[in-house]
């Protein structure tokens, strides 16, 4: 009689999602057993966060036995600050003088800048920056299976 061979798989919701600076998104992690049961306890781990992000878990492992396992995958984004940039090294982001522009004047025409003297303050975005693409993987290891699954995140 050969032994019963147990498996299981790892999938994760939502697949992507958009996060603004200093935010914290949950995902949906989901352990399923590919045999009757998978009762053997699975440990998480996440990969591909951004710099100085974070990751919890209310428990790192879990054992789904006959039924899927949902656990929540909570990711806390780093909070992103504004820099004063000196004007000989500003962005090209709407049009800026060195007069001292009215920020809402500035907006409402699309974004841009405002400030005085020497320095400025840019709008758009959360700062300015870039938004910044990354792909998060999720694995499962139980002794020798290892599974993994990828959601993506973007920080705004």
């Amino acid at each position: 009689m050969t032994p019963a061979v147990t498996d299981f798989s790892i999938a994760a919701t939502p697949v992507s999602q958009i996060a603004p600076p200093g935010a914290t998104i949950n995902y949906t992690v989901q352990l399923v057993p590919l045999s009757p049961s998978f009762d053997h306890p699975i440990g998480l781990t996440v990969t591909g966060l951004p710099t100085n992000a974070t990751y919890s878990f209310a428990s790192s492992t879990a054992t789904p036995g006959s039924q899927a396992a949902a656990k929540t995958l909570t990711i806390s984004v780093p909070q992103t600050q504004a820099k004063l940039l000196p004007l000989n090294k500003m962005p090209s982001v709407g049009a800026a003088s060195d007069s001292m522009a009215s920020p809402a004047s500035d907006v409402a025409a699309g974004g841009g800048s405002y400030g005085h003297s020497r320095h400025r303050y840019y709008t758009g975005g959360y700062f300015s920056q870039a938004e910044q693409t990354y792909t998060v993987t999720i694995t499962g290891t139980s002794g020798i299976l290892v599974h993994s699954t990828t959601v993506t995140l973007t920080v705004e």
